[in-house]
């Protein structure tokens, strides 16, 4: 894996990022949080303890969900992106197309923290009705565009069989930024229209925009590191 320092937004922009095809983006808002399934975070005996506990939740979450749901998933696959959501540890990682909603994701809490962008090259893709406890490698996963949050985020997934995440010199790249950089980049994501409300676009999104907007002039009219007449 290529690790580099970043200093600012703009010095992350400049980078090749723009590959929508191949390239997606996870923003972990601890630099020191690796590339790492929730269910590879279980503690477990040993790895088959660990398999047979992944099925059993998985299942379990498939019983006692389905009175709750309007429309139940047709397919395993999304089963497992409905369980990924809701906190069931999965073989899943969240990623985005999109490196700005990766940074949203980044910037959102530790503040006291440094924080990173992970880039991966991501060239093979599965679709259609996965059976995802028989996939033997790992595969990027688009989920279907029915979720408005999907279509902001920009939202994909990979899957990792071996709960881990395959990494390479050539395949992963990771950027690093200080903790002084956070609150600026949040003000000017912001301002790009990568918000909460863009990112949860739902009343509790809008809730929160709201708070964010208006503590400004509660703290005297001052929101970013920089003075707010230094617009050249």
């Amino acid at each position: 894996m290529r690790e580099f320092s970043i200093e600012s937004l703009d010095d992350f922009l400049k980078r090749p990022l723009w590959d929508s095809h191949t390239m997606i983006f996870r923003g972990v808002s601890k630099a020191s949080h690796n590339l790492i399934p929730s269910i590879a975070r279980v503690p477990a005996k040993d790895d088959a303890s660990k398999f047979e506990f992944e099925r059993e939740i998985f299942e379990e979450f498939q019983k006692r969900a389905t009175p709750y749901l309007r429309s139940e998933p047709k397919t395993k696959i999304e089963w497992l992106f409905l369980a990924q959501h809701y906190g069931i540890p999965t073989r899943l990682l969240d990623w985005t197309t999109n490196p700005l909603v990766a940074l949203f994701f980044a910037t959102q809490s530790n503040c006291e923290h440094d924080f990173a962008i992970y880039k991966k090259l991501q060239t093979e893709w599965l679709s259609g009705n996965i059976e995802p406890f028989k996939i033997k490698k790992e595969y990027g996963l688009k989920p279907s565009h029915s979720d408005i949050r999907y279509i902001n985020q920009a939202g994909v997934f990979t899957i990792h069989p071996n709960h881990l995440v395959e990494h390479n010199k050539n395949s992963v790249a990771k950027y690093t930024f200080p903790a002084s950089a956070k609150e600026e980049i949040r003000w000017r994501l912001g301002k790009y229209g990568i918000k909460t409300s863009f990112i949860y676009p739902n009343l509790d999104g809008i809730s929160k925009d709201i708070l964010e907007e208006c503590k400004t002039r509660l703290n005297g009219g001052s929101m970013r590191s920089t003075s707010p007449f230094d617009w050249a």
